[in-house]
């Protein structure tokens, strides 16, 4: 095969997986198509970071915890290589059920930020096999950036 048919095969294969959008990927998972990504209930998140993956997502970038006082917001931010698309997934919780399912079986490296939204925001990721504290010491009690935490030197 010479360079140029090297190259034309490659441009074909690039075009066929940049023809097929997040939406087209996540179907009926998808709750609400907002501007700044899907937002999602609890329940889809495992199911849609597979398909995702699968898709050629194959970067967590990161997991976001938000406090928004009457709710959480859990976001996924998740890339592929060698191109500039980012998804970003979103679920909201009830404030006071800030559990959902690991992503750990789709991505390993999630058990990381699982474990930061965990020790710092309280937010239970269930099936993580090691969800413990991370930064903070395991004596620490709560969970240091809840808005509810009184903000300052308390002492």
């Amino acid at each position: 095969m010479t360079p140029q048919k090297i190259q034309n095969t490659d441009d074909a294969a690039l075009a066929s997986d940049s023809a097929t959008s997040p939406i087209d990927i996540l179907g009926a998972l998808v709750r609400q198509k907002e501007p700044n990504g899907y937002r999602l209930d609890r329940t889809s998140i495992i199911e849609a970071c597979r398909r995702l993956r699968a898709a050629g997502y194959e970067h967590l970038t990161c997991i976001t915890a938000i406090d928004w006082k009457k709710s959480w917001e859990i976001v996924y931010h998740i890339a592929k290589f060698g191109s500039s698309e980012l998804v970003v997934l979103r679920v909201t919780l009830p404030y006071q059920d800030p559990t959902l399912p690991s992503i750990v079986s789709v991505w390993p490296g999630a058990g990381w930020h699982e474990r930061e939204a965990y020790d710092l925001m309280g937010i239970i990721f269930k099936g993580n096999p090691d969800l413990r504290r991370i930064l903070l010491p395991e004596t620490f009690d709560g969970h240091p950036l809840r808005k509810e935490v009184p903000y300052g030197n308390t002492s």
